[in-house]
């Protein structure tokens, strides 16, 4: 093992602070010296708090772009079973549920792309107008229009889309299946429309 002068070898060191960052360096191995701080594999913010504890935070990436190392299972995933993000960030091997925080989430390396859809959402959230009725689910796609195009192709090309839905925000979501496609209507400059059925 490599010594650092008088300074002492830390590994697996990771906190996560308020949602902000996410779990890194685990197998890494950190020195701290009276130089600073030397560092392997990715770039680490130190942050010392007011108790002189030490966090360490990733600004590697955005947590939004994290994935998961093997594809998404629904196995565990049960049609009209209620999850929270936390427990499918689980299931499905994130570090923590940022990476499945927006509405489309499409897993890398993976057939699937996975629908988050809030009917009443927060005051300060972009207001889309999304309704279920029966087995038929009315939606506007995002303001950056990610994944319309696979979505519309989606039959074709073999991918599922599955549906998660709430009424409210902040409240768990139930699993309501796969969807498929029956009409579209796209835009540049605004949200696109589209209505799917609940197979």
């Amino acid at each position: 093992m490599e010594s650092c002068g008088n300074g002492e070898k830390l590994r697996d060191f990771a906190r996560i602070l308020g949602g902000s960052g996410r779990l890194c360096a685990k197998g890494e191995e950190i020195c701290r010296t009276r130089q600073g701080i030397q560092r392997r594999g990715w770039m680490l913010v130190l942050l010392a708090s007011w108790t002189n504890r030490l966090f360490w935070i990733c600004s590697a990436a955005h947590p939004q772009n994290e994935r998961a190392k093997m594809p998404v299972s629904f196995t565990q995933i049960t049609v009209g079973q209620s999850y929270s993000r936390n427990e499918l960030a689980k299931l499905w091997g994130y570090a923590s549920m940022h990476a499945i925080a927006r509405g489309v989430v499409t897993p890398k390396d993976d057939n699937k792309i996975i629908l988050f859809v809030t009917r009443e959402k927060q005051t300060s959230a972009e207001q889309y107008e999304d309704e279920l009725s029966g087995n038929e689910l009315r939606w506007e796609g995002p303001n950056d229009h990610f994944s319309e195009d696979r979505m519309i192709a989606a039959s074709e090309a073999g991918d599922e889309i599955h549906l998660f839905y709430r009424d409210r925000h902040h409240t768990d979501f139930v699993y309501l299946g796969q969807l498929e496609v029956i009409s579209h209507k796209q835009h540049t400059n605004r949200p696109s429309h589209f209505v799917f059925r609940v197979l």
